[in-house]
């Protein structure tokens, strides 16, 4: 993520990415989507990425749940 972009601007190009891949033949789930969303948002999102690390099962997250949670955030700060 670019510390200029919003989270919807965010989650539109990781859909596309993962949209490409699966038309390649390859199957990517959740619990990867998840995970690359984690460890690519920048500084900002620090706080609520530890609290939903805490709090939520990371196992069954799907990436549209983190990235409402990150939406959310986003709205506040």
């Amino acid at each position: 993520m670019e510390d200029s972009e919003t989270t919807k601007d965010y989650y539109s190009r990781i859909k596309e990415l993962i949209n490409q891949t699966r038309a390649y033949g390859e199957n990517i789930i959740d619990k990867k989507i998840v995970q690359k969303v984690l460890i690519t948002c920048t500084k900002k999102y620090d706080s609520i990425i530890s609290a939903i690390e805490e709090s939520k099962d990371l196992e069954k997250l799907t990436p549209a749940e983190i990235m409402g949670s990150l939406e959310a955030y986003e709205k506040t700060n």
